[in-house]
């Protein structure tokens, strides 16, 4: 309803006489009523009165304003039109409500929206209906908005929980006409994504054992919205440790590298081994080949000697094969494996080539023949062992000419001191030892006296 008075009007009330006229009586019929007081009137005066009109329900109204006195009566017809009283909310500013699109556990967006009271009463905005998910209504001073007057509330959009909404409509509370709103935003669910810029696929290449250490380096990029942070790889190949990593909380579009180090205390190898990181939303993946060979020994790490132990002109003469041995020792410092050894002899008289008989002894078999055979053949005869020999133990080759030598005992290891030479200038040969990491020692000998062993690390 409109308010009562709000169109009031003035009525004014005058004694034209020479006497005073009283008492007056001034009435009107609902819904109009009198303010003020004219019961009496001096000769000459006036009397100030206010027609009020009050209607109890929309509507027009018809009524009379009764004046009467002791000089004659007055009759006013009064008329009026009740209209209803109401608030309109009006947006005038910020609608449609824009969020944009943010990033999952970002800073929440505000949005204001202004509304200006086109009704007749008082507006005040209790709410807001139909909100999408994640938004709310931060701030309101829309109370008691009188009629032209205007007002604001602020939205805010928080980002915890992604959510997408587009023209979204949404109403006002608390007006008798209230505003609509249409509201845009979206948040994105937070990713990080690690994506290999340079260094892969990983390439250690071959290196030896107890050598450098070798150091690769990858280059990443975050190409999602939210910070990367790797905390590490998985699956990394024996041997391959993260050395350096330098992406901790980099920001999207950011760069970052990590360090990748081939240790060579241990033999390994691997081919396209796929390596995982772990801490981004969407992470990479690494290829990775390398291998650590094992060390090598030169000739000088081994000694060489020969002995016999039967007779002849010249104390004992290898190409008779009579009770000879041959021992290899090794000096590397560390446990070398043997896999095979071969003989070869140079040109041999023909009746030798019947009685030559050979047998390998090794320290992990306790010094038992490991093989043994009756060399019927000139030239080379080939042994498969695969003897471990720790470090200052000895492999032997002992020969015999009637039968294939099955005593070696470890008081000839013990006995070995300085280099012999076996052999003879007429009938040179060699034994070709191949070692477990594919090295190949040759030891050549050429009398049985006077000149040195000749031994080559191929």
């Amino acid at each position: 309803m409109i308010l009562p008075g709000s169109n009031a009007q003035a009525f004014q009330l005058s004694n034209t006489g020479d006497a005073t006229v009283s008492p007056i009586s001034i009435e009107a019929n609902a819904p109009f009523a009198v303010v003020g007081n004219c019961s009496t009137i001096m000769p000459g005066q006036s009397c100030n009165l206010t027609i009020r009109f009050e209607p109890s329900a929309p509507g027009t109204a018809n009524g009379n304003l009764q004046v009467s006195s002791p000089v004659g009566s007055l009759s006013i017809s009064l008329a009026g039109a009740a209209a209803a009283g109401e608030s309109v909310a009006a947006v005038t500013g910020g609608n449609p409500v824009a969020f944009g699109s943010v990033v999952q556990n970002t800073a929440s967006v505000d949005r204001e929206v202004t509304l200006r009271n086109t009704g007749n009463v008082p507006m005040s905005i209790t709410g807001v209906s139909g909100l999408p998910l994640g938004v709310s209504v931060q701030a309101n001073n829309c109370s008691d908005v009188a009629p032209g007057q205007s007002c604001s509330l602020t939205l805010r959009l928080v980002t915890s929980s992604p959510t997408l909404f587009a023209s979204a409509t949404a109403t006002t509370l608390g007006a008798t006409s209230n505003a609509s709103l249409s509201l845009t935003g979206q948040v994105e669910a937070a990713q990080s994504i690690a994506q290999v810029v340079s260094g892969n696929p990983v390439a250690f290449g071959s290196v030896a054992q107890n050598a450098a250490a070798v150091d690769r380096e990858v280059v990443l990029r975050n190409t999602g919205n939210s910070p990367l942070s790797l905390s590490g790889f998985v699956s990394l190949p024996s041997g391959v440790t993260v050395q350096t990593n330098s992406c901790a909380n980099v920001a999207p579009s950011g760069t970052c590298s990590v360090t990748f180090r081939l240790a060579t205390s241990a033999v390994t190898s691997f081919t396209n081994v796929t390596v995982a990181s772990e801490g981004a939303t969407s992470n990479a993946d690494l290829s990775m080949t390398g291998s650590v060979q094992p060390a090598g020994f030169s000739a000088a790490q081994f000694g060489f000697k020969g002995f016999c132990d039967g007779s002849g002109s010249s104390g004992c003469w290898t190409e008779e094969w009579y009770g000879t041995t041959l021992m290899l020792q090794n000096n590397t410092g560390q446990q070398v494996t043997i896999s095979s050894v071969q003989v070869c002899d140079a040109t041999l008289p023909s009746n030798y080539t019947t009685y030559q008989r050979v047998a390998v002894f090794a320290p992990s078999g306790g010094y038992t023949p490991v093989d043994g055979v009756k060399r019927t053949a000139q030239f080379c005869s080939n042994w498969t062992v695969n003897a471990n020999v720790p470090n200052g133990q000895v492999i032997a080759l002992a020969y015999s000419s009637s039968s294939a030598p099955d005593v070696f005992t470890s008081s000839y290891s013990s006995a070995y001191a300085n280099y012999g030479v076996i052999g003879t200038a007429a009938y040179p040969g060699y034994v070709l030892y191949t070692l477990s990491n594919g090295q190949k020692l040759r030891v050549r000998s050429t009398s049985m006296s006077g000149s040195p062993v000749s031994k080559i690390m191929e």
